[in-house]
């Protein structure tokens, strides 16, 4: 998994929000335990915040920004695209060729993998980013190298490319378009639909 970008604000606010939490609810067992007359050992004390800050982080990039609540107040813009996708390219190549493919992306809110498997190559993400400030819908941009299959033709072989996909709110199904490097020069449409 690599990083990927966000256009909204969300990864400045949100660490925020954890600290203040952090802050917060060490205040409440330091006050908790002050009330109970119990004694911390002094090696406790000091990280405490910063130990329940990154639990808190980690918690939120792993699972917690996927929760709908989030989404309904505005506070992560961030799509969730976790998932297997099934569906198929039309490239330039040999005048409108049609290829079965499937799309496998992991993703938590700070890292990103996009896996394309077809039947002669495969290619895996290396730089992506969202665009959420779209008013129709979410925009998936992302660059790749792709690795011919052993048994593809003799003239195909690694290279990179950039593939734009958008993404409805209803986050069912991407269509989109790739290009590949000047050495190739091809390029073409993606549909591709969730999965069950």
């Amino acid at each position: 998994m690599h990083p990927y970008s966000v256009d909204s604000n969300e990864r400045m606010i949100i660490p925020l929000y954890i600290a203040i939490v952090s802050v917060l609810i060490t205040f409440f067992f330091q006050w908790l335990f002050d009330l109970l007359n119990f004694t911390v050992p002094w090696y406790i004390k000091a990280p405490s915040v910063f130990l329940l800050y990154g639990a808190l982080y980690k918690l939120f990039d792993l699972k917690l920004w996927k929760w709908n609540g989030f989404k309904r107040i505005g506070a992560v813009k961030t799509p969730n695209l976790n998932g297997n996708w099934s569906g198929h390219l039309v490239s330039s190549y040999k005048s409108q060729t049609t290829i079965e493919a499937n799309i496998g992306i992991k993703q938590n809110w700070t890292k990103i993998s996009i896996i394309l498997t077809a039947k002669t190559s495969s290619s895996h993400s290396i730089v992506a980013g969202v665009v959420t400030e779209n008013p129709e819908q979410n925009v998936l941009n992302y660059q790749y190298i792709n690795d011919p299959r052993p048994h593809s033709a003799s003239t195909m072989h690694m290279h990179r490319g950039t593939a734009i996909l958008y993404i409805p709110s209803d986050g069912k199904k991407f269509t989109g378009e790739y290009y590949t490097g000047r050495d190739r020069s091809n390029y073409g449409e993606m549909v591709f639909e969730k999965e069950e």
